[in-house]
């Protein structure tokens, strides 16, 4: 939502951050649509983790290779270094370079590849446990105890169920460049693949940023919730052991993979969440926009309880804040009443109100094409009245077509496309988060959205990301089942250059 190249739509995929003297820079995973998938890395600055300034280019595949993977970047003395995973035949080792300014690499020799050891990782194809093993993307920390430095990636273990040996493994360097593996830092028989993206210490505990690329049998009450997207595992100490937390693990839920692989970035005493964003995919996995992937809005990662995180609202999102547009009775109409149940709204100077007892409604304004374009912000507080009713944001699609982002006094959270017929609008839900806002009548919503990309928070929290199968072109309110009061509803513009469709068409 926040960046995303220039040139390629499908140019932007996993994503970290890195900072010096006052200077962001962001690293992407880069795939060229009419190329190899993932050939290179891509590179962008910025002075607020907001607005960004591509750069291009920076890393390209070696010759010999398939493909790169993910990396992460780091500083030894004054020497930058990043690694990138090399892919070759269903293989994976880890390469790396360096560099005097983040924008020039010169690739180490094959002498400083990270190789997984057979004591402990699956090495090779033959007679074992997957056709693909993973030692991919190290994630590199000062060790805790003074003695150089911690890595931690996606692995394959050579133990444990023949199903469930994906691991978070781990690596040693004393210099930064030089790395040997060590046992992994959690035990097998969780998953069959974990994507390792960041380790953190956050309050009280180590805590492990990992993805799953998808609901495997067998392994989806493992993971509560919905399995695709960013959960995370929790440990004592820096060396693990990583295990499930008690209750909720979720960080990212993506059903239908709105957003993934997120990590962690610290930044002035505080973690941060980065992470990608992607459109809607059809059942083919093509995709259905023409918004394809961006930088996600940075998200707070707090320690809730002992053991327990939660992403939330990060202030430094402000900075999206731009002009506020006005809105009034005249521009917010209701929209197309149900012919069996209808549904009342009210206009007060600082509220707004809607009777809507068995029966759902909504009120909307238009939007220019550009508006939606460059994206805007919602904020909003929602009483309501009724135990089982539910009200929110409404970013319409067209006349009698949109999504729904809405919160119930029980705390939860909803999604789903809506839509009018003769007898009232519908809902498909596509998602329900029950633990991400405590219960109470009053919720504070701020919803951040882009051309169809779109976040909704609740009292600071975040509900969900979401890939809309459109981009939207109006915004209002929806209400169902309850009484609903709106407070001090506000709207702006986001401060960004606007996304039009043919921006982004393939090169």
């Amino acid at each position: 939502m926040l960046y995303m190249p220039p040139t390629h739509r499908w140019a932007l995929w996993d994503v970290w951050l890195f900072a010096e003297a006052g200077t962001f820079y962001l690293f992407s995973l880069n795939w060229k649509p009419d190329g190899v998938r993932h050939d290179s890395f891509r590179l962008a600055t910025s002075t607020d983790l907001v607005h960004w300034e591509d750069q291009g280019v920076i890393l390209h595949k070696d010759p010999d290779l398939d493909s790169i993977g993910t990396g992460h970047t780091w500083k030894v003395n004054d020497t930058y270094v990043l690694n990138y995973t090399a892919n070759k035949d269903s293989l994976q080792t880890i390469r790396f370079a360096t560099s005097d300014d983040l924008v020039h690499w010169t690739r180490l020799g094959i002498d400083y590849e990270s190789r997984p050891d057979e004591r402990w990782y699956q090495v090779g194809h033959g007679g074992a446990a997957t056709d693909h093993p993973r030692w991919d993307a190290i994630y590199l920390l000062p060790s805790e105890d003074g003695n150089g430095y911690i890595g931690y990636l996606t692995a394959t273990a050579n133990y444990g169920p023949l199903a469930r040996r994906g691991v978070a493994g781990c690596v040693r360097s004393p210099d930064g460049l030089k790395f040997t593996a060590v046992p992994p830092v959690m035990e097998p028989g969780l998953t069959s693949q974990i994507e390792v993206g960041a380790v953190a210490k956050i309050g009280s505990h180590w805590y492990m940023a990992a993805s799953l690329p998808q609901n495997i049998l067998g392994e989806r009450r493992a993971w509560q919730d919905n399995g695709i997207g960013t959960q995370y595992l929790v440990a004592e100490r820096q060396t693990g052991p990583f295990h499930l937390p008690a209750g909720n693990n979720r960080l990212l839920s993506a059903p239908e993979r709105w957003s993934y692989f997120g990590r962690f970035f610290e930044h002035e005493g505080t973690v941060l969440c980065c992470h990608h964003s992607i459109a809607a995919l059809d059942a083919r996995g093509a995709v259905m926009t023409e918004d394809g992937v961006m930088l996600a809005p940075l998200k707070e990662v707090r320690e809730i309880k002992p053991g327990q995180i939660a992403l939330f609202y990060w202030q430094g999102n402000d900075a999206l804040h731009g002009e506020r547009l006005p809105l009034s009775q005249k521009e917010l109409r209701p929209a197309f009443r149900g012919e069996i149940n209808t549904c009342t709204w009210e206009f007060d100077e600082d509220q707004i109100s809607c009777e809507a007892h068995g029966t759902g409604g909504v009120t909307r304004c238009e939007l220019g094409e550009q508006q939606a374009a460059t994206g805007i912000v919602v904020d909003v507080r929602i009483t309501l009245e009724g135990d089982d009713g539910a009200a929110g944001i409404f970013l319409g699609f067209s006349d009698s077509a949109g999504f729904a982002l809405m919160v119930r006094a029980d705390g939860t959270v909803e999604i789903g496309c809506v839509n009018h017929a003769p007898w009232g609008w519908g809902i498909s839900s596509q998602d329900r988060q029950s633990n991400c806002v405590a219960p109470g009548m009053a919720h504070q919503i701020k919803v951040l959205a882009r051309a169809s990309f779109v976040e909704i928070y609740c009292d600071g929290r975040l509900g969900q990301v979401v890939s809309m199968p459109q981009r939207f072109r109006s915004v209002g309110l929806i209400a169902e089942d309850c009484q609903a009061v709106f407070h001090d509803l506000t709207l702006r513009h986001m401060t960004l250059d606007p996304i039009m469709a043919s921006d982004h068409a393939e090169a």
